[in-house]
């Protein structure tokens, strides 16, 4: 795959029993270090590529290959609440120590919630947990489902914020889908807008 970590090729995507396509031809790469936002309105199918992008929707026509380490960050935080902070991330990468996590915990502002359930988390101490589990497998490629929707707006900020430090100590490549055009220019390098129907990718200038 040389240097780049998602080579996205498709002719298109429509569901199963439906004859309307909900992405038309849609093409872009994304080398190592670099970053890309998707843009647009609900219900384009900003999500639907997103899924394709991360191979939890396989049937479409086209090819797609990224590099396999990559970490995804979803809308919700998807955290198994019968395990505690620590756990949700020591689970998910077995080779990390705890030492290592609690660093990572300290890192996203969890240190002292280590031994908590997610529960007894707020929303954003949810979301940083969140972003904790996926910075901390070291991957090539993230994958952000707009990761910041429905929150508050200087809780949304502090998460930017925190991302972009995040980043610049990764160097994964970053593909972010987000409707907020803001947090794309903040977080991203490059942005395109997915529009029409079917939807197609636009550069946005």
């Amino acid at each position: 795959m040389a240097a780049n970590m998602i080579q996205f090729h498709i002719k298109g995507k429509r569901y199963e029993g439906s004859s309307d396509w909900v992405l038309g031809e849609v093409s872009f790469d994304i080398a190592a270090g670099r970053s890309l936002s998707i843009i647009g309105p609900s219900g384009v199918g900003k999500s639907t590529l997103l899924r394709i992008a991360a191979g939890l929707d396989e049937s479409f026509e086209g090819t797609v290959e990224r590099s396999e380490k990559f970490s995804m960050v979803f809308q919700e935080p998807t955290l198994l609440p019968w395990r505690r902070v620590i756990k949700n991330l020591t689970l998910l990468h077995p080779a990390v120590s705890d030492k290592e996590a609690l660093s990572m915990l300290e890192r996203v502002g969890l240190l002292a919630k280590a031994n908590d359930w997610p529960l007894q988390l707020s929303v954003g101490q949810q979301r940083r947990l969140s972003l904790a589990r996926a910075f901390l497998g070291n991957p090539d490629l993230l994958i952000l489902d707009e990761p910041f929707v429905s929150l508050d707006e200087v809780t949304h900020d502090n998460m930017v914020q925190l991302t972009q430090e995040l980043l610049a100590d990764s160097g994964a490549a970053v593909l972010l889908v987000t409707h907020d055009r803001r947090e794309a220019l903040q977080l991203t390098q490059r942005v395109c807008e997915l529009r029409g129907s079917p939807a197609t990718l636009h550069e946005v200038d």
